[in-house]
């Protein structure tokens, strides 16, 4: 693995991060229903 894949890997990985913590702000009740069930 080069550093250009790893530098790609990392910034895929922060842009899904930040997906999820705006899909959690937009419906938080969405974590409890998944937590119960």
């Amino acid at each position: 693995m080069n550093i250009k894949e790893i530098i790609a890997g990392s910034h895929l990985a922060l842009r899904l991060e930040k997906q999820a913590i705006a899909l959690d702000k937009d419906n938080p009740d969405a974590c409890k229903n998944n937590s119960a069930s």
